[in-house]
């Protein structure tokens, strides 16, 4: 239904479309969809229009779209606009766009929103931070991990911390989570461990190999068959 009513509103002018936004009627979100799918010029200024908007769920919807049209560099910019707005709404939007373009040039943005005392724009910046990546993010996540108390929250700094680690810190993540109560995250210490093994690490290799869950167990001791019959 809803891409029926899109495709519908697509077929009038950009004026009916921006009274169907504007005006207190019904479909005024499939009409900025709507405005996406024209994509011409005169659809995509009508959709930057739209960010001036008071209303904050406009301006996310439109943000939305635009970040499905337009270049990342035309985006950078939309973005660093937005950005002056403090709205949790549009810079949980900014950064999903970071993520999915993966827009470097918004790194400062995306490592300030990592300051975010909301959880899921926390969440929502761990994501982006984890597609622009920079060397110097490894000690803030590592911090970040420490001292946040919400668990979905330090699991995805352990996840995002492994992605990136190197041959010259990734000991360093490796001792915090190795011994961890929840099994997913001494999984995680696992996989490390059998990416950057050395026969110093045999006793843990050895002890994960008896670890109470099982897919740790496996891991563990396929490693094991592996190195021994190399």
């Amino acid at each position: 239904m809803e891409v029926q009513i899109i495709n519908e509103l697509a077929k009038k002018s950009i004026d009916q479309i921006k009274h169907t936004i504007t005006c207190a009627m019904p479909h005024k979100y499939e009409a900025i969809k709507a405005l996406a799918k024209i994509n011409t010029a005169e659809s995509r200024e009508a959709l930057h229009s739209l960010l001036s908007f008071d209303d904050a769920y406009i301006k996310r919807f439109a943000l939305e779209e635009l970040g499905n049209i337009e270049s990342k560099e035309a985006l950078a910019k939309i973005i660093s606009n937005v950005a002056k707005d403090k709205n949790e709404f549009l810079r949980r939007t900014s950064l999903s766009i970071i993520e999915k373009q993966g827009i470097t040039s918004l790194h400062g943005f995306v490592a300030e929103s990592l300051k975010s005392q909301d959880p899921l724009t926390l969440e929502y910046a761990l994501n982006a931070i984890n597609q622009v990546w920079s060397d110097d993010d490894f000690t803030a996540i590592m911090e970040l991990s420490k001292k946040e108390q919400n668990q979905d929250i330090k699991k995805r700094c352990y996840e995002i911390l492994c992605n990136h680690a190197n041959s010259s810190n990734w000991q360093s993540v490796y001792k915090l989570i190795r011994t961890n109560k929840i099994p997913q995250i001494r999984l995680l210490a696992c996989k490390l461990l059998t990416d950057n093994f050395s026969d110093e690490f045999m006793s843990d290799i050895q002890a994960f190999a008896k670890d109470k869950d099982g897919h740790i167990r496996k891991l563990a001791t396929d490693y094991l068959k592996e190195i021994i019959w190399a």
